[in-house]
Order: C-alpha cells, then structure tokens, then sequence
C-alpha cells in the first residue's frame, strides 16, 4: 500500500489509529514503541513516526512522550472519524443498517421552526417525506456515548432536500434521516432526524422533525430523556 502524501491524513494513518484503537488507545492512554509499531505495519520506525505525527497535528490522536516510548489515546475527533469508517463498512456489508442514539430534551432557539416553515423547504418535506412537519423541531443533547455514535448515521441514505434561493439569500441543503422516537408516553413515527449542511450545532445538538408536535404527543419535558432509533 502506498504512503499517504501530504500532510493530511489518508489511509495509512487511519490503519495505524485503527491499530492504535484495537490496543486499547480508543478507552485509555496507551503505551507504544515505533519499533513495535513499525514492525506490525510493515513500515520503517521513519515513517510510524511521521504517520503518529499527521494523527496528531490533525486532533485524532493525543501523544505523550516518555522515557521509554509514548503514551498515545484517541481524541473524540479520532473516534468520530473511525466511527465514520465502521459506517462505511455496515454500509457495504449491511443490508439494514441502523443506530440508536440516546440525548435529552432541551429547548432550543426557536430557529427550527423559522426554517422548516419557508415555503423552498416546507414543499420538499411534504413532497420527499409524505408529511407536512410541525413548525418545529424537537431538540435533544445527546450523551458522550451517542455523540460518537452519530457518526454511524453516514450508513443510513438520507432524503436529500435541496438547497434554494429568494431574493435575499441562499439556503442550504438539509438531509433527513428516517426515525421513531421512543420515550415519555411511549414510541412514535414517522420522524426525521435534519441535519443542515450549514449548523451552527455541535455534534451533542439533535434536532427532529415530525407531523405532529413531539413535546405534546409524547409529554416530553426538558431534561427527558428520549432514544431515537434512526434506520433506513
């Protein structure tokens, strides 16, 4: 396999943080060796050094050096990134794939209902979802567990509602992703997790999208916790 070019991180560094995270970096501080490294990628003690380096300089991997090696255990980012890799995998080997995230009601800006109510958005719902969506979203914070889950979702084939344009500005893309919604007084469908592809949303936001007012039909509350099983 060829060496990665550059000094973003391509293939060989995501083999090595995958190898990292199979010895235990992914739930603790773990010691390596370049030598040890080195032999079991099949590399020079050169090049593990530079692959440990890229993985650094990006924020998947934190390093510490010490007197007999380096102690090395992946950063959120790092998990993030080999949770998309697991995501592309169920994708290919997987013929249903799904998650389960788990998060809290929180209340949000009131921005959700602001944009699903704009007409180059609301058409698409009704036309790609088959529902008019309450003016709304339901907003949740999601554990630690699920936020690096979420990545997962890249598995699961979004419906597509195309960005669009008036004479004031352009507005983005937004995927949805099918979803129940089970917690407070019980389980409900169809939902849709939205995910804008521009948010000002940390990977812990959720926001969910549904016919009917989630809040009212399950009587939710902030601080609830709800699990969103989200498959195609």
């Amino acid at each position: 396999m060829a060496e990665s070019t550059g000094q973003g991180v391509g293939r060989d560094e995501l083999a090595t943080l995958k190898l990292l995270a199979l010895d235990g970096a992914l739930d603790e501080s773990t010691k390596v060796s370049c030598a040890d490294l080195a032999e079991r990628l099949d590399a020079s003690n050169q090049t593990a050094s530079r692959r440990l380096q890229r993985l650094e300089d990006a924020g998947l991997l934190a390093r510490n050096i010490v007197s007999d090696g380096q102690e090395v255990e992946l950063t959120g980012d790092g998990e993030r990134r080999l949770q998309s890799e697991y995501a592309d995998y169920r994708r290919i080997f997987e013929a249903d794939a799904s998650v389960d995230l788990t998060g809290v009601v929180t209340s949000g800006m009131g921005e959700g209902r602001h944009y699903i109510t704009l007409p180059g958005y609301m058409e698409q719902f009704i036309e790609r979802l088959g529902y008019e969506p309450f003016a709304g979203t339901l907003n949740l914070e999601l554990t630690a567990e699920s936020v690096r889950k979420r990545a997962r979702m890249s598995a699961i084939e979004p419906v597509t509602i195309e960005g669009w344009e008036d004479d004031e500005r352009t507005y983005g893309p937004a995927y949805c992703y099918p979803a129940s919604i089970e917690g407070g007084d019980g389980e409900y469908e169809p939902a849709h997790v939205i995910a804008p592809e521009r948010t000002h949303h940390g990977e812990e936001q959720l926001e969910v999208i549904a016919p009917e007012k989630l809040r009212e039909v399950l009587e939710l509350a902030d601080g609830d916790e709800v699990i969103v099983h989200v498959s195609e």
